[in-house]
């Protein structure tokens, strides 16, 4: 089932979102890595085809390989339910990610685009609400990411927090 989501997120990326595609190829060709969610390890293999054509395999990793990134179902809920930073799931130790350095930041940048992609493209929201319904291992709250327009704006006490004098001023060019 996890192998199936994640084949089916790396196509939503190839046809819509290339930025988002190009660097899970720059993360992945000619690479391997292992994930971890719950205890399920998977090996993710990245190569580049003659034709040009990007391939993600993914297989089952044996106990012995040790994984490249690891973390648990209810923590990745939380991260895409926006209620924990990625940073602060692996400052806490939520979250393990061993990679090298431009592959890291690479990694990053991706889940980034993935964070603020989701809530907006509704093939990303049915894959994310499939993994929440159908993923047994972690039996915890419906944290998956909300459409935007269900999205509560969380900034708004910045603008409440400037004086009416200020926000009333009028300059003059």
């Amino acid at each position: 089932m996890l192998t199936d989501l994640i084949l089916r997120m790396v196509e939503v990326l190839r046809y819509d979102n290339t930025y988002a595609f190009s660097l899970l190829k720059a993360v992945t060709t000619r690479k391997s890595a292992v994930i971890m969610l719950d205890g399920c390890r998977l090996r993710l293999r990245g190569t580049e085809k003659k034709d040009g054509r990007f391939e993600i395999t993914v297989t089952r990793a044996g106990l012995q390989a040790n994984p490249n990134f690891i973390t648990d179902s209810y923590t990745l809920k939380r991260i895409m339910g926006g209620t924990i930073t990625i940073d602060h799931a692996v400052v806490k130790s939520l979250l393990f990610v061993k990679a090298p350095f431009e592959d890291l930041m690479n990694i990053y940048r991706l889940t980034t685009v993935l964070l603020a992609e989701g809530p907006l493209n509704k093939h990303l929201r049915r894959l994310w609400q499939e993994f929440d319904e159908t993923w047994e291992e972690g039996q915890h709250q419906v944290l998956g990411p909300l459409p935007l327009e269900q999205q509560k704006q969380a900034s708004d006490y910045l603008l409440h927090a400037i004086p009416e004098q200020v926000l009333l001023t009028r300059i003059k060019v």
